[in-house]
């Protein structure tokens, strides 16, 4: 729930829309002009992010998180 920013009550919307946020924000691709040390780190936030959106959006493993 941190890595997205969202509450433990958040709805599958709110997921979406946090995940599409920073996904946006930090996929690799869109790390053109930083140097190569803020790249790493937005690649490495960016797969954290995946993952817990994989994790929440499933309500069967989202309940075994919980």
């Amino acid at each position: 729930y941190e890595r997205l920013g969202v509450s433990e009550f958040a709805s599958e919307g709110e997921l979406k829309a946090a995940f599409k946020g920073l996904s946006l924000q930090l996929h690799p691709d869109k790390q053109s002009g930083k140097t190569d040390a803020e790249a790493a780190t937005a690649k490495a936030r960016y797969f954290e992010v995946v993952d817990a959106f994989t994790v929440l959006i499933d309500l069967p493993t989202r309940r075994v998180y919980d």
